[in-house]
């Protein structure tokens, strides 16, 4: 999934030698654009691996900034300590937290363009001590994108969502206004029937330690789940039951008229007309009898 990925991503980033050692060495004019380009090589392994990703920041404690942005925004922030989610992070141990636009620490260039922004702290691997701050950047409509195309329009509908954000929100404007409500919270089960409109949906809840999440499925799709297939099937069966009728009743019409035919010849020539008989056929076998 999203979270999963970028959390493994960023762990990466974190236990790599060259991040550990760049963010806790020296930097001088004479040095730091090496430090740069041996990061960048370290920052291009995540970048391919998830295109999605649109910048990604890693801050030391010192104030000096690494950045790498295929998207370019403004981050108002020097030293990581200055950040209001400073402490936050530092409480989480190691662990992250999820904020749009780096917890309104950086400014997107482009018109209505917003951020999903993952900040882990960057401990010292042997002491655990805080040596920086990383912030990988993905553009919100990719994330919401990530999540919709496992909703089934008119038959499925997911919600995304913590205390801080929400990320993708059921298009149903009732469901989201349930899922907001005390009555929603106040269920012990994590799946439930709720009447929302004069239609019953089946909730579905979970969630982790960052995000909560919520399906809702109209009950009339569970009670009939072969409705669609049907409705393919139908119009196809009673063509082919058509396309039957009108074989067999050509068949027969091609077997019952000649011989027909022939029975009125015999009997004529029991009357003692000799005539030849002449009928159409549409087999070699009529013809021949």
């Amino acid at each position: 999934s999203f979270v999963d990925n970028n959390n493994k991503y960023s762990k990466r980033l974190i236990a790599s030698r060259t991040v550990q050692e760049i963010l806790q060495m020296e930097l001088r004019e004479s040095n730091i654009a090496q430090a740069n380009k041996r990061l960048q090589d370290v920052v291009n392994e995540i970048l391919i691996a998830e295109p999605a990703i649109a910048s990604v920041f890693l801050l030391r404690e010192d104030g000096v900034r690494f950045s790498w942005e295929n998207r370019k925004a403004n981050l108002d922030v020097v030293r990581p300590r200055d950040a209001p989610w400073y402490a936050e992070v530092v409480r989480q141990d190691g662990g992250l937290i999820w904020r749009l636009n780096a917890g309104g620490v950086m400014r997107p260039k482009g018109a209505g363009e917003a951020y999903l922004s993952l900040i882990r702290m960057v401990n010292e691997l042997a002491s655990a001590r805080p040596i920086g701050v990383l912030i990988i950047n993905v553009p919100l409509d990719e994330v919401r994108r990530s999540y919709n195309h496992i909703a089934r329009e008119d038959v499925l509908e997911i919600m995304v969502w913590n205390p801080e954000e929400t990320l993708v929100r059921f298009r149903e404007p009732a469901l989201a206004d349930f899922v907001g409500s005390t009555e929603f919270q106040s269920y012990s089960m994590s799946t439930f029937v709720k009447s929302l409109g004069g239609i019953d949906y089946l909730f579905t809840r979970t969630g982790s330690e960052l995000w909560q999440y919520a399906i809702a499925m109209p009950m009339n799709d569970l009670t009939n789940p072969y409705g669609p297939v049907n409705r393919t099937l139908l119009p196809i069966a009673a063509l082919a039951f058509a396309l039957i009728f009108l074989g067999s009743l050509w068949i027969s019409r091609s077997i019952t008229i000649p011989l027909g035919e022939l029975l009125d010849s015999m009997r004529k020539v029991q009357s003692g007309h000799f005539a030849k008989v002449r009928f159409k056929s549409f087999s070699e076998e009529m013809r021949l009898l």
